[in-house]
């Protein structure tokens, strides 16, 4: 069941809670810096030993003092100017962060998870609804 909220990922005590993130997993501006600065400083450390990632892929943290079990970091491209492969990009974001959801589903012996992602390539990133 797919269920569509407006409002503040952060709190909403989700299993899963997709962040917003740039290739060095740093605190960013929106959604990025709300959970990095709930997380609290663990989380910092944690993003900083993961280390560079490319656009496209995502790196699981634990949840530190975020109401969520796990943080997907999904690294978001910046939107250029659509012929170098920032569609594509985007799309492995929501992609490889579903596979990660399922990873979880799957090690938690759940029979299902909560996930919240924010609009990936939204703001700072560029991407515009078409």
């Amino acid at each position: 069941m797919i269920t569509v909220l407006k409002g503040d990922l952060v709190g909403l005590g989700l299993d899963l809670v997709v962040n917003e993130a740039n290739t060095e997993l740093l605190p960013g501006a929106g959604i990025c810096r709300r959970i990095f600065e709930t997380a609290g400083p663990g989380l910092v450390r944690a993003c900083h030993e993961a280390g560079r990632r490319e656009f496209g892929d995502v790196v699981i943290t634990g949840g530190y003092n975020l109401d969520c079990a796990r943080i997907v970091h999904a690294v978001t491209p910046l939107y250029m100017d659509g012929y170098r492969g920032e569609d594509e990009d985007l799309r492995a974001c929501y992609w490889n962060s579903l596979c990660r959801a399922y990873d979880y589903l799957r090690m938690s012996g759940k029979e299902r998870v909560t996930i919240g992602f924010p609009l990936l390539g939204s703001g700072v990133f560029g991407f515009e609804l078409r």
